[in-house]
């Protein structure tokens, strides 16, 4: 029975991969506005969120994992990112990872969604943790909920939002855990919870499509 299930997971993870990579390219990155500094040179922010000397730290109020705002500093270059350590396993009854965070940036890169700002593993005090570049410019869409953005890119970047959630199986997604960026371009943070097999997503083998995004409609 057991196994009978973990084939019906695998397949059913392999319709939704292969439903994404025929979907992606009509909402990706090409038909829409892209002020994303990551774009022009991923591969040396890259290295920069890796090697950067870290010459401050600082706690950051929101967020429940107690992540830190490290800045950087490598050849004159001035950056900063958001620190977080998950050690993997059980937290308060749900699993997460700080890994997690590294996956859901490599998944989304391979697909060229570009919504989730590079992320990488960096040692911080002795503790390896994941390390996303400092988005310059993006709110919490908490922040923006009265506000009125342009109502067809919206549905558009919120359909690539569900899209991808159902992919990783992130069952976390809030309005205070993404970002929009001055145009309304989505950028997404906090993926530690994802990669789960366990329910809502599951159910009989099949993946149930159903985003977990709260309060994201547009205002009448």
């Amino acid at each position: 029975m057991k196994a009978k299930m973990r084939f019906l997971e695998s397949a059913a993870w392999f319709r939704l991969i292969l439903f994404a990579l025929v979907l992606v390219p009509a909402w990706g990155p090409t038909s829409i506005a892209r002020p994303k500094s990551w774009l022009e040179d991923r591969e040396a922010l890259e290295r920069f969120l890796k090697t950067a000397e870290i010459i401050n730290d600082e706690k950051v109020e929101w967020g429940v994992t107690d992540p830190r705002k490290l800045t950087l500093e490598l050849g004159g270059r001035i950056g900063a990112g958001l620190w977080k350590s998950i050690q993997k396993g059980r937290r308060d009854g749900v699993w997460e990872s700080h890994q997690a965070e590294v996956a859901a940036y490599e998944l989304d890169k391979l697909l060229g969604l570009d919504m989730v700002p590079p992320t990488v593993i960096r040692e911080f005090r002795g503790q390896d943790g994941s390390l996303q570049l400092w988005m310059k410019g993006a709110r919490q869409f908490a922040e923006l909920i009265s506000k009125k953005p342009p109502r067809k890119k919206w549905r558009r970047e919120l359909s690539r939002l569900g899209l991808f959630d159902n992919l990783i199986c992130n069952r976390d997604r809030n309005a205070r855990n993404f970002m929009v960026m001055p145009d309304w371009s989505i950028i997404l943070i906090d993926h530690s919870q994802a990669f789960t097999t366990r329910s809502p997503f599951f159910r009989d083998g099949s993946l149930c499509l159903a985003t977990n995004v709260e309060s994201v409609e547009l205002p009448e």
